[in-house]
């Protein structure tokens, strides 16, 4: 999982022979045939959108050099346009920043501090996260859900896979499914519903001292936005300071 931010990637060698996956994993996974197909759902729920917004809640945990667990809260509103439109507006203690990809151009920017940096991308959402990671290194917030196939971003390298049953989120009936990698284990709540929504997304990193949690809940899913390209557009304020994009290599 997250080929982006979240987990470093192991080789996959051999692939589970389920119906509609094309999905490869490590022939001595152990992985619930049921937690597989709900990811899958999801997935091909999310890949087929042409256009979607989102509110997402996140939490993020960093542990300090006693130990010590610290929480930071961080709101996003996601605005997707497949194949290559993409904006993020991100508000919480660390400040007010955001992201725009307007098809050839891709700008990140921090309102508090003005300044941003733009760098000339791929031609699609796919090809701009992965320039990003591979020649900048840097991760989108939640990358994974955002590629065109989330299934395969969040499984690579899977271990174990399991089905815990139903719950509910926010009052919305899920299901809870969780998988293992090497460094990480995950929790996703996939809505019970022909939408399949992702609901909440939990990601702890086992191999940092302290195991700290990503956890993100997601909310007014839209499939039906109207999304103008102005949506996507950066323009920058008067007084803003441009600064370059160093690459991962510098």
């Amino acid at each position: 999982m997250n080929r982006y931010a979240l987990v470093a990637i192991v080789g996959l060698v051999a692939a589970i022979g389920l119906p509609g996956s094309a999905v490869s994993v490590s022939p001595d996974a152990n992985i619930n045939p049921r937690a597989l197909y709900l990811l899958g759902e999801m997935s091909r729920r999310l890949a087929a959108t042409e256009q979607v917004t989102v509110h997402v809640e996140a939490i993020i945990e960093n542990v300090d050099e006693v130990g010590f667990k610290l929480r930071v809260g961080r709101s996003m509103d996601i605005a997707l346009r497949r194949p290559d439109r993409l904006a993020i507006q991100t508000q919480g203690e660390e400040g007010r920043s955001g992201f725009r990809y307007d098809g050839s151009t891709a700008t990140i920017y921090h309102i508090d501090l003005e300044s941003y940096s733009v760098v000339e991308t791929g031609q699609t959402v796919d090809a701009t996260l992965d320039l990003l990671r591979d020649e900048y290194g840097y991760a989108l917030p939640l990358a994974d859900l955002i590629h065109g196939d989330p299934e395969a971003a969040l499984l690579e390298g899977a271990t174990d896979g399991y089905h815990l049953g139903r719950s509910t989120v926010d009052g919305i009936a899920c299901n809870h499914i969780a998988f293992r990698q090497p460094g990480v284990d995950w929790d996703l709540w996939v809505e019970d519903s022909i939408w399949a929504y992702p609901r909440k997304f939990v990601v702890t990193y086992t191999e940092v001292e302290g195991s700290p949690q990503y956890t993100a809940t997601f909310s007014n899913w839209d499939y039906g936005a109207g999304l103008n390209d102005e949506m996507f557009e950066f323009v920058p304020p008067p007084e803003a300071l441009k600064i370059r994009w160093a690459e991962r290599s510098e």
